[in-house]
């Protein structure tokens, strides 16, 4: 077996309750942008639910077919099509939230990736703030994530200034030159684990976590340099806009 522990902490320019917005956006505008050629996405359920633990939440269930956007060394190692088809399990109990992936070609035995999330407001930064058992936390690596640097967004936050909340862009030190300007900052963290339970197939553990850093860092760029098209919907606009990606995606499937 092989397992990693490792805690993103990323941090954003907005409030919480404007991130809120911001990721749920982001999300179904990725949903759209990438369900082309042989990556697809389809949204099984998206409902309000009540979790044992999380209590009221928001859970969707996603089949992610993945394919090309795979690493071409990740697609030869795999034993089937199937091997590349996640299943995505999410509550959304906002400021927390919690993510389960499993693989419809391996069972959890065998693979399994779990993402527990917390956004605070400010940039003081705590350790296990996701509550991991303490087994688990001893093993966590944590990874800064700097979303003026880190990332590979189509757009640079160095080159982005919303004009809607009048800031950007970002460069090398934006956090302690935001924090003197009383500018709002939230902290994400993403407590992420990674199970590979299968002979010869360990080191892939390494380019899953590569692979989830990079969409953590690229996200959050397209989060901050996507934020005048955000900055004034409501969460009931969010859930008008979601609908409309299921719509389409249903669509596509079906075409």
């Amino acid at each position: 077996m092989t397992i990693i522990h490792k805690e993103y902490r990323i941090v954003m320019p907005i409030t919480t309750q404007k991130y809120n917005i911001c990721q749920l956006y982001t999300v179904a505008a990725l949903s759209k942008s990438e369900s082309t050629g042989d990556t697809s996405i389809k949204i099984v359920e998206n409902k309000d639910y009540d979790h044992e633990v999380l209590g009221h939440c928001r859970k969707t269930h996603k089949i992610l077919n993945l394919n090309s956007k795979v690493p071409y060394i990740i697609r030869k190692c795999m034993p089937s099509n199937d091997a590349l088809k996640l299943v995505e399990t999410a509550y959304n109990a906002y400021p927390k939230c919690s993510t389960t992936y499993t693989n419809k070609y391996f069972n959890e035995n065998t693979f399994k990736m779990t993402v527990n999330s917390v956004h605070v407001d400010g940039v003081d930064f705590q350790d296990n703030i996701n509550e991991m058992p303490a087994n688990i936390w001893k093993n966590t690596k944590v990874d800064y994530i700097d979303i003026a640097v880190d990332g590979e967004y189509e757009v640079k936050p160095s080159d982005y200034i919303s004009q809607k909340a009048k800031i950007g862009p970002l460069h090398k030190g934006w956090i302690e030159d935001f924090k003197k300007q009383n500018i709002p900052l939230m902290t994400c963290y993403k407590q992420v684990s990674i199970e590979i339970n299968c002979f010869g197939l360990g080191w892939l553990v390494n380019e899953v976590e590569k692979q989830l850093r990079k969409i953590f860092a690229t996200s959050h760029q397209q989060m901050f340099c996507q934020m005048d098209d955000w900055y004034d919907l409501t969460i009931e606009d969010i859930r008008k806009i979601e609908e409309e990606t299921k719509k389409l995606l249903d669509n596509i499937k079906e075409a």
